[in-house]
């Protein structure tokens, strides 16, 4: 029951984080805020207020709804990455659908939900020493699973526009989490609505690459060595 419901709450948190945007969630927040007020105290303002808000959130949710995109993507990767360190890379887009302005992209890792044996079995390192109401429910030992499956961590790419049939080269950024060979095969078309509350997130069609990422580095001081040569070159 705990693992069912573990992964249900992590898909839909998945969902909304990539489509509501920060301000949407703060709009949001109002709106329940605003609707508890109004049931103790029924004061004019609060319902003009929350109407306000209502309309706002309705109409940026539906134009972010019927916003639309079909674009081919090809990814330009060349050499490898560290773990740890930013790697940069050539994204070519090509619009196959209507005209689009205010688009970004951004890069999808694979689904790092642990399997059901992994989340039985694993044990996260200093679980010994949680109280007894978290060895329990084992959500800390879910969120270090998430955290271990995370392969990388992407970046939006700048805004841009793209007419019908024109071909255009962004650059993406990604940050590897940890060392290995890294799949590409899922990059999303992030369509937001004007107001900037929320966002449509299309899969667009891309080819699959595989990048080489080696691990991650240290910086280690400048070796002084005391002393000099005596009667040898």
């Amino acid at each position: 029951m705990l693992y069912e419901m573990y992964r249900t709450l992590s898909a839909v948190r998945f969902f909304f984080s990539r489509r509501i945007l920060p301000l949407g969630l703060g709009m949001l927040i109002a709106l329940v805020v605003g609707g508890v007020m109004m049931m103790g105290n029924p004061m004019r303002p609060l319902y003009q207020l929350s109407a306000v808000l209502f309309g706002i959130v309705s109409v940026s949710a539906v134009w972010a709804y019927c916003r639309r995109g079909s674009v081919i993507v090809e990814r330009e990767i060349a050499g490898h990455a560290t773990a740890g360190v930013a790697f940069h890379y050539g994204i070519v887009a090509e619009n196959c659908g209507r005209a689009l302005s205010s688009a970004k992209m951004r890069e999808t890792s694979v689904d790092p939900r642990p399997d059901f044996k992994s989340f039985v079995h694993a044990r996260e390192p200093g679980e010994a020493q949680r109280n007894a109401f978290d060895r329990m429910f084992a959500f800390y030992r879910w969120q270090w699973l998430l955290q271990r499956g995370t392969q990388f961590e992407a970046q939006e790419t700048e805004i841009f526009s793209l007419q019908k049939e024109e071909t255009l080269r962004i650059s993406g950024n990604i940050t590897p989490c940890r060392r290995g060979v890294l799949e590409l095969d899922d990059v999303r078309l992030l369509l937001p609505d004007p107001i900037g509350l929320f966002q449509r997130a299309r899969k667009m069609t891309c080819s699959k690459n595989r990048l080489c990422v080696f691990p991650k580095r240290y910086p280690v001081p400048a070796l002084r060595m005391l002393g000099m040569s005596r009667y040898q070159v």
